[in-house]
Parts: structure tokens; C-alpha cells; sequence
């Protein structure tokens, strides 16, 4: 039980960990195009109503490798960091979650 306690810790911190502000809101003042094609996000995910995941997998997806602004490029190298950190915590949090389920289905 402590494994799917500890899963779902893990997914709520992962979760709790995406927002990008600092990009956002260069993105709001240097590239306003890219920041409306993102859907206008404040840049934290619980304040926007989920319009930071779209930043969020454009960081993943190396979208801000295209800016012609430096200040984006370099934001979002260390958004990059933290959107990897939210990636792997959430993913480790599922098999945890996973794993706890199938132990105490079968009496681990």
C-alpha cells in the first residue's frame, strides 16, 4: 500500500511542477504569434485552466528551438529541465501506482 501511496505522491508533484511563467510571459512580450498559437497561457497549470500543457509539449518537443529570440531559446533550455523533471516524476509515479495495484492484488 505504501508503493501506490508513494505513486500517487509522485504523479501529484509531477503534475504540480509544470508551469513555465517566466517563458510565458517572454513568449507574451518577444513572440506574440507563437504565444496565441499556444492558446494565451498564464503558465501555471492550475491557474489556466490546462492551457500550460500546450506549453508544456511544445518545450518537449523542442518548439522554442525556432524562436529568433534569445531570451526564449534560453528559457526554454531551462524550462526543457523542468519539463523532463515532470515527465520521468510522473511516469515513475504511474509504475509505482502500477506496481502498488498488482501487490496488493496478489498479497505482495
Amino acid at each position: 500500500m505504501i508503493i501506490l501511496s508513494i505513486g500517487m505522491l509522485l504523479i501529484v508533484v509531477g503534475a504540480v511542477s509544470i508551469s513555465f511563467s517566466d517563458l510565458c510571459c517572454a513568449l507574451k512580450l518577444n513572440d506574440e504569434s507563437q504565444w496565441k498559437t499556444l492558446g494565451a497561457p498564464v503558465g501555471i497549470s492550475f491557474a489556466d485552466l490546462g492551457k500550460t500543457i500546450g506549453v508544456y509539449s511544445w518545450v518537449l518537443g523542442f518548439g522554442y528551438e525556432q524562436s529568433h529570440n534569445a531570451e526564449i531559446v534560453n528559457l526554454g533550455k531551462a524550462a526543457l529541465k523542468k519539463a523532463l523533471f515532470a515527465k520521468y516524476t510522473m511516469m515513475w509515479g504511474c509504475i509505482f501506482v502500477v506496481l502498488g495495484f498488482f501487490l496488493g492484488l496478489f498479497g505482495g
